[in-house]
């Protein structure tokens, strides 16, 4: 079966970034580049508006009467003059038309053509391009415009029959009565856009160096941003519910802010607080129930309450003395008062039985600490009080009941109870006989420390413990 891809939250939220920069990107691009078009194709036309003002200068300052002759050779003159090196473009033709749009003049690098009459008796053997614009042109010729700029067009040199890219620039012709004609350069873009392509390399340059190093900026700042006010508290809030489901309810988060990440963590906090009231609420509840149990155990057996009291303090005298403390040690005290709370479950003539018990009947009460530990179980945070009633009868040497547990598989607090438990039994008054002497037992604890039934550590610690307390209530004694 396959596994489903998992997929960064960091990685997802930066590649929907890059995405989105990398399209910003392209249009910035296309917007900047046609933009520097737009800015190039402008320049070209006003160093052609320039150059044909000037024209228009030139033929104000011809001598009147003005003839085709000199209007002619002037426009002759200033189309070789165009040719220098500081123009972005290339005048093909310089065009002269009457008011009507009559082409009167048009000179090239080829030469000259004048207008002649047509076989009809109309005068211009070529109109102007212009006339298909209609109204742009009569608003030209009327004053109304400064002059007229055509579009970027296909033309055909006629020489050499090559494609170039060509553009049309308009301007009127003022004498002192008004507009006279209309004066026209053809303009040839090749260089223009050569030169574009050359610049072209150089802004795109210059634009993808900004744009990288916009996304490069925005990516770390984005991701750090992303990282340290998102993920990484979504990350500790993730281990931190964790926690909770496994039953830790003690961990806090400290994001707490007024934004929704804050708002997250404190709702967060406010379920753990709920969750730790309930737990503690049930506990509490139960722990009522197991001290009515044991209310009814005491009714019912007397030396069983008296000796779970005895055990729990010969317990707590050793969990100290082998460094038990704090919260375990509580969890011991109460744990070994509670540890024989299933024996309400055997039969009375058992628990007081004055002779040996049958095979049968030996069975029957080695059920109590299963029987004590089901009682426990429901309390999942007190887990070392099933831990003690279940295997507070394990041997050191795995040869206990109820599951064979050896060595440090049965926990400590378990195994203290279980030095507790024999040495209350053996020291204890019952109705059927009465306690052993303490130095007896001592004996016995000593002489059978290796046979397997305790942890010999604890074993040392319990006789050194006793014996002390044993001394000190002689000294007491005597005084």
């Amino acid at each position: 079966m396959n596994r489903p891809i998992h997929i960064n939250l960091t990685v997802e939220i930066l590649s929907w970034l890059g995405v989105i920069i990398l399209l910003c990107a392209w249009l910035i691009v296309q917007y900047a580049e046609n933009r520097h078009h737009e800015s190039v194709f402008e320049q070209t036309r006003k160093q052609a508006l320039v150059f044909l003002w000037g024209m228009e200068r030139e033929l104000e300052g011809l001598s009147e009467p003005v003839n085709l002759e000199q209007v002619a050779q002037t426009l002759s003159v200033g189309l070789k003059s165009q040719s220098r090196p500081e123009f972005d473009f290339v005048i093909r033709a310089l065009k002269l038309f009457d008011t009507d749009g009559t082409l009167r003049i048009a000179v090239t690098k080829s030469g000259i053509a004048k207008e002649e009459p047509s076989p009809n008796g109309h005068h211009g053997m070529m109109r102007s391009d212009h006339q298909s614009e209609g109204q742009g042109m009569a608003a030209l010729l009327e004053g109304r415009h400064s002059h007229l700029a055509g579009e970027m067009e296909q033309g055909i040199d006629p020489v050499t029959g090559e494609v170039f890219a060509k553009t049309h620039l308009t301007i009127p012709i003022r004498r002192a009565d008004g507009i006279v004609g209309g004066l026209e350069a053809e303009l040839d873009l090749e260089k223009t856009l050569l030169l574009l392509d050359g610049r072209d390399d150089v802004f795109e340059q210059g634009i993808l160096l900004i744009v990288g190093s916009f996304t490069l900026v925005a990516f770390v700042g984005i991701w750090t941003v992303t990282h340290y006010r998102l993920l990484r508290p979504i990350g500790k809030f993730s281990h931190l519910a964790q926690r909770i489901a496994q039953g830790d309810l003690s961990p806090r988060t400290d994001h707490v802010g007024h934004n929704e990440i804050g708002l997250l963590g404190r709702a967060i906090n406010e379920m753990a607080d709920s969750i730790q009231k309930l737990i503690r609420d049930e506990e509490a509840a139960y722990l009522q129930a197991l001290q009515s149990l044991a209310k009814a155990l005491e009714s019912k057996d007397a030396y069983t309450a008296q000796h779970s009291a005895r055990v729990s303090k010969y317990s707590v005298l050793l969990g100290k003395a082998v460094g038990v403390s704090g919260k375990e040690l509580e969890l011991l005290k109460r744990g070994a008062m509670m540890h024989d709370l299933g024996k309400i479950g055997i039969p009375d003539q058992l628990l007081n039985k004055p002779s040996a018990l049958t095979e049968k009947e030996f069975a029957t009460m080695k059920s109590h600490p299963v029987m004590t530990a089901a009682i426990m179980r429901p309390l999942k945070r007190f887990k070392a009080f099933a831990e003690i009633a279940a295997w507070h009868h394990e041997r050191w040497d795995g040869q206990g009941y109820p599951d064979g547990l050896k060595g440090e598989e049965i926990p400590m607090l378990a195994r203290i109870v279980c030095i507790a438990d024999t040495w209350d039994a053996m020291t204890g008054d019952r109705v059927y006989r009465k306690g052993m002497p303490q130095e007896k037992a001592l004996a016995i604890f000593e002489n059978e420390r290796d046979s397997g039934q305790w942890d010999p550590a604890l074993v040392d610690a319990f006789i050194n413990m006793m014996k002390q307390q044993h001394h000190q209530s002689i000294e007491e004694s005597v005084r």
